[in-house]
This record gives C-alpha cells, structure tokens and sequence, in this order.
C-alpha cells in the first residue's frame, strides 16, 4: 500500500521548534532536538518486530529527545520520538519493547522509520534491563511507581507526547496512528487497546505476555518440578526430546517439513525414548526417566497440587531448552537447573524483595503460594487479560495477534485463551480483534516455520481501507538446500491445510480449514 509522503528541512529540527506537551500530571524536564543523517543499520527478522530482516541505510530524521517525570513520583522517563526529515507517511508507529525494556529499542525505530513512519518510544523510567536498577525502593520495598511506569502509564504519556511532537514539527498532527510491538510489547499493545483504547488506530499485539506476572511466576514452575525429582537432565536430552516430537508429528499434516501444523493433534510418548543414547552439536547423551518427566510436564501445563490448570503449557514443536534449560559440568557430569532469567528475577525482586534471595530454596509448596500472592497483587496494575475491548471497539480500533505455534518462551495457548475470553464477551469480536498462530515460528521470530512478515502492511489496510484479513501470508527461511516454504496462516481457530497435490512450497495449494 502506498502511504503520502512529506518533507521537511534539518533546519527545523531544533528545541525552541517543539513546545512542552500539554500532559496533565506530568512536568517535563528538557527537551533536545538533533539531526541524524545517512543513518544505516542492519535488522534481523524480528528486530523490527513483524517484519523481515532489512537493511536500513541513508536515513535522515530529527531525533527529539524529551524527560519528564510525574512530580511527587521521583521518576525520569525519556520518551525519544524520531521525525523523518523525508518522505513522512503522516502516520506515528509507537515502538514497543521486550523482557523487562519498555521500548527505545533502536532496531524497531529505525524499521518504522525506513517504511516513513514517524516513531515514539519510551523507557518508562529505566535505560537497563536489570531488575536491580530499578525494581525495588531498598529491600523489602518494590517502586511501584517505576512499576505502574513499565506496566501502563508511560504507554499512554508516549502516545500523547509523539502526537504533540510530530503536530509541532510538520504543523500537522499523523492522520493514523499505530502500535507494533512482540513479547513486551504484544502485552503493551493488549494493554493500550482495554486501558487507552483512543491512543491508536490500530494495534499489532504479537506473541504477548499476556498474565506477566502470573506467567513469569510459572516459568520456575518446570525448574522446580525436576528439582523434586532428583535428577537434573543434560541439555542435549531436552534438545533431542524437542526435535523427537517434531519427528513424530511433522507428517500429520500430509507435509514432511519439520514443521508441526497442529500442535493439538499431535500424540508423542517421551517415555518410549528413555535410555536411548542420542547426539546434539558437541556431545552425546542418554534419554533419562527425568528428561521425559520434564519434557512431558512442559508440554502439559503448570498445575495446582491437585492438578488444576494454572497456565498452558508449551506446544509440540516448540524447544524446551528454555523451560528446561540446565547447564553441566565440563566433564558432561552433574547438572543444574537454571531458571528463565526473567522469571528468577520476577522472584527475587517483586515476590521475595530480597536482591540476595537464592531461587533454589524454593519449594512447590512456597511456588503454589507465590501464585495466589502474585495475582492478588500485581494482576491488576501489570495483567493484559482484561476481555472488555468495548472501548476499544467503541473508537474504532483494528487489532492483530499473531503468535507462533513454537514459541518456547510465551505458551501460544495463551494467547488463544484470551481471545476466547473476549470472544464470549463479545460475538462480534471479528469486527475489530483477529488471532492468528504461525506453525513452526519461536518467539516473535526464529524457528523453521512461516513467519508473517507483511503484516503490518495487512493491519494498515484493515484500518484505512476495511480490509479485515482472514489469512496472512507466510513464508519460511531458505532451508540448507535454499527452498522456501510459502504458506497461509489462518484466522484463527482455522489452520492451513494441504489441498493433497501441487508443490507444498507454493501458498496457492494450501487452504484454511
């Protein structure tokens, strides 16, 4: 689709050109304004998240640079919003960010950038991603301040301040607006649609972490389940139990391509591997009874003690070295668990509150405790699962999910789950809110999948042109012998499937059913 462009001199791009944003609560601090030219990067797929991989080269903008803080908060957050010098689009892509970032991720502005957007992103108060720099008052004391920032606030605080910004710059304000975000920044595009639904016109909200803190308190679940057992398995045990179950169920779509459709309707035993001696890059090993307890634990779900569902668990197809990851001694001897760093500091600093505290003293029982603490406290300032999206809808908004069926870090059934809460809130929910699962693809990219790299381009014209999309289109990385699979991912909860002839790499002989 071919957006209008405008231009505007570097001359303009100087302080006194901007004006303080009219932000109720907040006082800005300073405000800088640079030109950068012949700007270049290189972006993998993913790194401008939604898009494949790029290189951005020659780019010209004026770089705004604004502070400001909410007075009796003692916070200083630094929102960045980078104004093309030529060939704006007269649209804004907020950025969102990843893990423990809020945003001013440079590879997804420099992206946005390329395509002629004008960016905003925010830190929301903190530049590192260590906990430890900003999560806690002193011990004992979680800033919830910095906390509320991260969660929500500042994504609105950006949102106004970016539409200020580029009104002050081109003497216009964007005629659309967008959100594009993965991982954090799917969760951060749940949450501008059910809290500051006016904030943008459409929202592309990819594999989010939807129950942050829920879901990050359910990453220790798997580490501490083995602890129990006794017996820590090798790497290359999980790594081999991954790529048995992709095996396994690789044809049950009528296609070999190491690639599971349907994870749902795949049936793998990982006990039937036990003791069977396997290879990984640099080492051998031999299938343990604890090897497959895990893998078996990690594709179910994380439950209560009474086997109640807490959180879905990963798919097959996806690689359990995250959820059960471990390290071993140089001699391949004794193992230990460790724990997805994110969820051990989610532990640490905002259950424990403890910078000292030592995860592995923890007990299933402290876990099953820690859970009902976790959501009585933090659910409502950091959970994006509320279904109401009536605001949203209300004013108009376009929203897409996608979410890869192999994603190791972020169960794709969670996604999947919420959409049908706000489903069975709402039957028109088509109208505005579409998910779609990429078979084979990890979290936010990677993997040997179909990775829907178009479709932002899908969600600009379902909001400037009413095309509501029912499939996107996928397309795999080049194989070792340089084939590439094309193929739909459907609306969900259909799922591409082989029409029985043609070749299997070409789109047209797949139909959603």
């Amino acid at each position: 689709m071919k957006l209008s462009a405008t231009n505007i001199t570097h001359a303009a791009c100087i302080s006194r050109s901007f004006l303080y944003p009219d932000l109720f609560g907040s006082k800005t601090l300073s405000l800088t304004a640079e030109a950068v030219t012949n700007y270049s990067l290189s972006i993998e797929q993913g790194g401008y998240p939604s898009h494949d991989a790029r290189n951005v080269t020659n780019l010209s903008f004026c770089n705004v640079s604004l502070i400001y803080t909410h007075p009796g908060q003692h916070d200083s957050i630094n929102v960045q919003v980078w104004l093309p010098l030529n060939g704006w689009n007269q649209r804004l892509q907020g950025a969102g960010g990843g893990g423990f970032l809020a945003g001013l991720n440079v590879p997804s502005m420099a992206g946005a950038l390329s395509d002629g957007f004008a960016v905003v992103s925010t830190d929301a108060g903190h530049k590192i991603e260590d906990a430890s720099t900003w999560a806690l008052l002193s011990p004992g004391n979680v800033d919830l301040y910095a906390l509320q920032n991260y969660a929500s606030v500042s994504l609105n605080d950006a949102a106004v301040i970016g539409k200020s910004i580029i009104q002050n710059f081109y003497g216009q304000g964007p005629i659309r607006s967008y959100w594009n975000g993965c991982s954090n920044g799917g969760r951060q595009g749940l949450v501008i649609a059910q809290r500051y639904p006016d904030a943008y016109d459409g929202i592309l909200a990819a594999a989010p972490g939807i129950d942050w803190n829920t879901a990050l308190l359910g990453g220790m679940y798997f580490p501490l389940q083995v602890l129990k057992g006794g017996h820590v398995p090798a790497p290359c045990e999980i790594y081999a139990l991954s790529l048995a179950a992709v095996a396994a169920c690789d044809a049950d779509d009528g296609v070999v391509d190491d690639i599971i459709s349907n994870p749902e309707q795949c049936r793998f035993d990982p006990f039937a591997l036990v003791g069977q001696n396997v290879t990984c890059p640099g080492m051998t090993a031999t299938i343990s009874h604890a090897a497959a307890q895990g893998a078996a634990m990690a594709w179910d779900a994380v439950r209560t003690a009474n086997g109640s569902l807490l959180m879905p668990g990963l798919n097959y197809g996806a690689l359990l070295n995250v959820a059960l990851n471990s390290t071993c001694d140089n001699q391949g001897g004794k193992c230990k668990m460790v724990p997805f760093p994110y969820s051990e500091e989610f532990i640490r600093y905002w259950m424990f509150k403890r910078p000292d505290f030592d995860w592995t003293t923890l007990t299933l029982t402290d876990f099953y405790r820690l859970w009902n603490i976790s959501a009585n406290t933090y659910s409502d300032m950091i959970a994006s699962n509320n279904p109401d999206l009536s605001g949203f809808r209300a004013a108009g908004g376009k929203m897409i999910t996608w979410h890869g069926l192999a994603d190791p870090a972020v169960p794709t059934n969670i996604s999947s789950i919420y959409y049908n809460n706000v489903a069975q809130l709402d039957p028109g929910i088509n109208e505005y809110y579409r998910l779609f699962q990429a078979p084979g693809i990890s979290h936010c990219g990677g993997g040997n999948g179909l990775y829907p790299g178009h479709v932002f381009e899908t969600l600009i014209a379902w909001v400037e042109e009413g095309k509501a999309p029912e499939i996107l289109q996928g397309a795999s990385l080049p194989t070792e012998n340089g084939t590439i699979y094309h193929r739909p991912i459907c609306a969900y909860p259909l799922m591409a499937k082989y029409k029985g002839k043609g070749d299997v790499t070409l789109a047209d002989n797949w139909k959603c059913a």
